[in-house]
């Protein structure tokens, strides 16, 4: 429980703050500073207030006090991380987990800026352990089936010299405006399904998001190579 302690007694014992245990004009029970009797929990507020409204100012004077104490910062820090390493990981996994799609926009910024040295170190490594590279291609391929028909449909599209291109979103996107349903005769795909061209490539289409959808695959085996029109016409479709 904190100390009942009046301001001017807080003074004489040169404290910072002081607490009469009466609720502030606000309504909040909390200790005040000696120096405009203002209570922590309004000041506070009124702190994370001013940060929403005047972002920029925020970013340029925390970074003016990250500059001028960076050193005793990062020193302090060091010192925590090496007083206690198991918690430092731990803060590290929660931070990475809580952040992680930041992490990985960061980084992705940060290989296309410098995407030469980027394929370098990557070849390096896998000259250095080809086993383990071939492990973590065999790990992303299983949880990314997306990006890999993604990436097989415009190596397709290449050979065949057409243009356009497309990605894992693309097709995310036509699933949800299908509702993950076939184009063709509406059963439900539970998240599978074939992507199609529209106009097969053979016959002059694109590889653009635009000129695809997502069949059944007895659809789509069905459709082949043929025109959009006459297939659905072949369906009963007035097209």
């Amino acid at each position: 429980m904190t100390e009942i302690i009046t301001r001017k007694d807080a003074k004489l014992r040169g404290l910072k703050h002081y607490f009469t245990g009466t609720p502030c004009k606000h309504g909040h029970i909390s200790e005040r500073t000696v120096n405009d009797c203002c209570c922590t929990i309004c000041s506070a507020e009124k702190s994370k207030m001013w940060r929403l409204s005047n972002p920029e100012k925020n970013r340029a004077i925390t970074k003016k006090a990250y500059d001028k104490n960076s050193e005793r910062i990062l020193k302090r820090n060091r010192d925590r991380r090496a007083s206690d390493p198991e918690k430092a990981r731990e803060y590290d996994r929660a931070w990475k987990k809580a952040h992680r799609e930041k992490i990985c926009k960061s980084r992705r910024a940060k290989r296309l800026a410098n995407i030469e040295q980027a394929r370098a170190n990557e070849r390096a490594r896998r000259a250095v352990n080809p086993e383990l590279a071939r492990s973590r291609h065999r790990r992303w391929k299983e949880n990314n089936p997306g990006a890999m028909k993604a990436h097989a449909m415009n190596r397709r599209a290449r050979k065949q010299s057409s243009e356009g291109f497309h990605s894992a979103a693309d097709i995310s996107r036509i699933r949800r405006a299908q509702r993950d349903n076939c184009a063709c005769c509406r059963v439900k795909l539970n998240g599978g399904g074939h992507v199609d061209h529209i106009i097969p490539l053979s016959r002059g289409g694109s590889n653009w998001a635009n000129n695809l959808q997502l069949l059944c695959e007895k659809c789509n085996l069905s459709k082949h190579k043929r025109d959009p029109i006459e297939f659905m016409q072949s369906r009963g479709r007035l097209l």
